[in-house]
């Protein structure tokens, strides 16, 4: 029952959540990596890209996946079961729209290299 309550309570924030992270880690990796990139001869940064635009994209399927479930016992003991689908439809766009910058940074960085010092 415990862990029903959590993943009905927690799920539809999983796009609100780990979206921002993944953006975080891919920024701050793109400070840290191009010189890694410049040696290494393959697209590091584009690869870190992918894996994070999938996180997101993961992120965003998990709130999908969220709203609009039929009452079960876990979600009629939260005080609010509309606002689960309202947090739930805010994280899947949340997660589809830092992909989407994800995915931009990651073309970004197919484009200038760390090589161009």
């Amino acid at each position: 029952m415990r862990a029903a309550f959590f993943r009905m309570n927690l799920q539809p924030c999983a796009g609100l959540v780990v979206a921002p992270l993944a953006w975080a880690a891919n920024t701050q990796l793109s400070e840290m990596l191009p010189s890694v990139e410049c040696r290494a001869g393959w697209p590091v940064l584009a690869t870190v890209s992918l894996a994070c635009v999938l996180a997101s994209l993961g992120a965003a399927l998990l709130s999908w996946s969220s709203i609009g479930r039929p009452p079960s016992a876990a979600r009629q003991w939260s005080a609010f079961p509309l606002t689960l689908d309202f947090v739930g439809m805010l994280g899947t766009l949340s997660g589809a729209g830092f992909a989407f910058v994800l995915a931009l940074q990651g073309l970004s960085s197919l484009m200038l290299t760390g090589c161009e010092r």
